[in-house]
């Protein structure tokens, strides 16, 4: 198994889900409906960067309502942290996923509490991380190259997606997606990034989990 980790989008919609108690019956339907039409791939897939470092941000809007979204990556995405910051049916969230070898940490800031996992290829969890990784996962997600645009002042590649579960289009600029605009589920789902910042310098303590945190 390859120890270089995916940068990842996380998928807002999934975190709401965990949140609020449900992701567990969502993520595993997600990943069944792709279990009964494809083979599924085990191998983690390799995603690197030609920047060491970077700060996306992002808007985001998920069932009608915007969020926030930031990711950091670091030493050419071998570290990474999702955070999401919004409200969720009158909650507020602030949760932050990790990615730290083939460990997955999903934090609420909020109650200093989370969980840890194994990091799972795209069709063993059912998301899809909007990076094309590899021939295989494109072919059995039905991924298509459709050219190039500009999104935010950066040459990227589009895509499209067409499979039982997700639908549409995104832009990726090194192994960055910089825009995303989906059905999930039937849900409509749009991500943007508002902000990049390259090769800027972060604070260690983003990349780990605190002391003080129940994590099970």
């Amino acid at each position: 198994m390859k120890k270089t980790i995916i940068y990842t989008i996380t998928f807002c919609l999934v975190i709401f889900l965990f949140s609020c108690g449900g992701g567990t019956d969502t993520t595993q339907k997600n990943a069944d409906s792709v279990k009964n039409t494809v083979k599924v791939e085990t191998e983690l897939p390799v995603v690197k960067h030609t920047l060491k470092s970077a700060i996306i941000s992002y808007d985001a809007e998920i069932m009608g309502m915007k969020k926030k979204q930031k990711t950091y990556f670091d030493d050419f995405g071998e570290k990474q942290c999702v955070e999401l910051v919004g409200e969720f049916q009158g909650q507020k969230v602030n949760q932050r996923t990790l990615t730290l070898g083939n460990d997955v940490y999903i934090l609420d800031m909020l109650k200093k509490t989370g969980t840890k996992a194994k990091r799972m290829s795209p069709l063993e969890s059912g998301d899809y991380d909007y990076v094309p990784t590899s021939e295989s996962i494109m072919k059995q997600l039905n991924i298509k190259k459709e050219g190039s645009e500009e999104i935010f002042k950066k040459n990227c590649e589009k895509y499209s997606i067409n499979n039982e579960m997700i639908t549409g289009y995104f832009w990726v600029w090194d192994n960055i997606p910089l825009k995303i605009q989906v059905k999930n589920m039937k849900i409509r789902n749009k991500f943007e990034v508002t902000k990049l910042e390259e090769n800027v310098s972060i604070p260690a303590e983003i990349f780990q989990v605190p002391a003080d945190f129940k994590i099970e």
